[in-house]
């Protein structure tokens, strides 16, 4: 769940980050980036491994007293719904 990229000399070029290379020129240094534990996937993550059949997830032990529940059930009822064109009925989209 982690993630790393070499972002080559992108940022270092916006942040001024040079050095001097052996024969004595200035060039823009090279910068990598990562990531150990990106947010976004570890609640994936917990998601898709503690789904059960009903689509509730239960809820690691460690984490219970965070969330204050053993198991998350899905609402009863869509929270969201899909207005648009592709939708049976749906009209052109507005200008």
């Amino acid at each position: 769940i982690s993630s790393a990229s070499n972002c080559t000399d992108y940022q270092s070029r916006r942040l001024h980050i040079m050095y001097r290379d052996p024969g004595g020129r200035l060039s823009h240094a090279h910068t990598v980036n990562g990531t150990a534990c990106a947010a976004a996937r570890t609640l994936l993550a917990l998601l898709e491994l503690n789904q059960l059949q009903d689509g509730s997830v239960r809820v690691p032990p460690v984490l219970q007293p965070l969330v204050g529940q053993e198991v998350l059930r899905p609402p009863p009822r869509a929270l969201l719904s899909y207005i648009g064109p592709n939708q049976p009925g749906g009209g052109p989209l507005p200008k």
